[in-house]
């Protein structure tokens, strides 16, 4: 259990990607992960040093099953993960994992 486990009160789900014979990319329904989401289109945000470019961002519990490069569905729209940031204390545990998000295409037949 994470820090921010009491915040993860919105759902997403993790797509599961196949390749099918021909190269091409098919989805299937995946997994229900509890998460914290927040839709930022358009922020460039250069406080700190720190650039953020995304369309959205997305919390998870460390223990997530989300990589870079996953499809998630937050609120009936898909996201690609971009990066994630994995916000660690001192001692090196992982408390949280930050996703870096930005809107894809709809997919059909994925419910």
């Amino acid at each position: 259990m994470g820090i921010i486990s009491h915040l993860l009160n919105q759902t997403t789900t993790a797509l599961i990607t196949i390749r099918n014979k021909y190269g091409d990319q098919d989805y299937s329904s995946g997994v229900n992960e509890s998460c914290r989401f927040r839709e930022i289109t358009g922020l460039d945000k250069n406080s700190n040093r720190e650039g953020i470019k995304a369309d959205a961002l997305l919390w998870l519990e460390p223990t997530s099953t989300v990589v870079e490069g996953s499809i998630v569905r937050v609120e009936g729209r898909f996201y690609r993960v971009n990066q994630i940031v994995k916000a660690r204390k001192m001692n090196g545990t992982v408390q949280f994992l930050k996703c870096l998000m930005e809107k894809y295409v709809e997919i059909e037949g994925v419910s």
